[in-house]
């Protein structure tokens, strides 16, 4: 009786190791929403929804395209691309904002003016330590996290007719510069000739 009473216990102790420890930022959540509209001429991708950080939290929401791909030693696994790599003049990165009161938010991430792809995308909404107070990091912690939030735009036969179309604008451009192409080597030979017997009348 004692020796099974002892397996128990061992047993008991081996499910409290293998059991893992919560992340610090467990307690912190974001439900939200990842959404693609048309307005004033764009396709905007914006977020809705809420969350218990505290209104004064400096947040960053950017958008992915997101895929899932089978590995035959790793199994599947997720792969994601921010649509926005690095600032430039038409917009940043990723979008900074703070909860409303209550801990809601309404935000316009990224506007495009060429529609979307029809494929997975991906909204995360950050928590960087570098951003906060110390009042925050304090509250909320130094550790960096994120929510997410998934979106399938469109199918996968809108997809296909995309990319057709897509083929067909790369192979008119390739057109249009061997076209261009020709008529500087027509031109070049005229306009030598020109500058040769220009110099010469100094």
């Amino acid at each position: 009786m004692m020796i099974l009473g002892a397996a128990v216990l061992l047993l008991l102790s081996c499910a409290a190791q293998d059991k893992a420890p919560e992340p610090p930022d467990a307690k912190w959540t974001a439900s939200f929403a990842l959404t693609i509209v048309e307005k004033d001429g764009k396709w905007v991708f914006r977020i809705d929804g809420a969350t218990n950080l505290p209104p004064e939290v400096k947040l960053r929401a950017r958008i992915y395209a997101f895929e899932t791909f089978t590995d035959f030693k790793e199994g599947e696994r997720e792969d994601d691309e921010p649509l926005v790599w690095e600032d430039d003049n038409s917009q940043p990165s990723y979008h900074a904002f703070s909860p409303e009161g209550g801990g809601q938010f309404h935000e316009e991430v990224y506007k495009f003016v060429r529609k979307p792809y029809s494929i997975r995308y991906r909204a995360k909404i950050h928590y960087h330590q570098r951003d906060q107070d110390n009042k925050i990091t304090l509250k909320v912690g130094d550790d960096e996290f994120f929510r997410k939030a998934d979106l399938r735009f469109g199918t996968d036969a809108d997809y296909a007719l995309e990319l057709q179309e897509r083929v067909k604008e790369v192979a008119n451009d390739l057109v249009s510069v061997e076209k261009l192409y020709g008529e500087f080597v027509d031109e070049y030979p005229k306009f030598l000739k020109a500058f040769t017997a220009a110099a010469c009348s100094k």
